[in-house]
């Protein structure tokens, strides 16, 4: 992989997850790592409407510059990392805005409290 081809934070890539078939997969880890060989990601799943009030659960809609098809959850419970190898193909991106609403889910899901000390 060239450097202009690093997976970057907010982009939508298919990836190899196990089991033979590839997965969208969210990366969410900050490009001040991008010299690394991993990255975190959160998988994608097609939406369900049960998912509306979790917390953990982040809606990604279907249009432009996402290229899902259809709107998409990110399952912050399921953040994981993974080898560059097993990232396929860059498919979309989600918009910053997005990004900094999951980023704001995060530190709610794993109780993070700017404290001023």
């Amino acid at each position: 992989m060239s450097t202009t081809d690093l997976p970057r934070r907010g982009e939508i890539w298919q990836a190899d997850l196990g089991g033979g078939c590839l997965s969208p997969v969210l990366i969410i880890s900050t490009d001040a790592l991008a010299n690394l060989p991993i990255r975190l990601i959160v998988p994608l799943r097609p939406w369900e409407d049960r998912f509306a009030n979790l917390i953990w659960i982040q809606r990604l809609e279907k249009k432009w510059p996402t290229q899902l098809g259809d709107p998409h959850a990110a399952d912050l419970l399921q953040i994981r990392s993974i080898e560059l190898n097993r990232l396929r193909k860059r498919i979309g991106r989600a918009p910053a805005t997005k990004m900094d609403e999951i980023a704001a889910a995060v530190a709610l899901v794993v109780d993070y409290q700017l404290t001023n000390s």
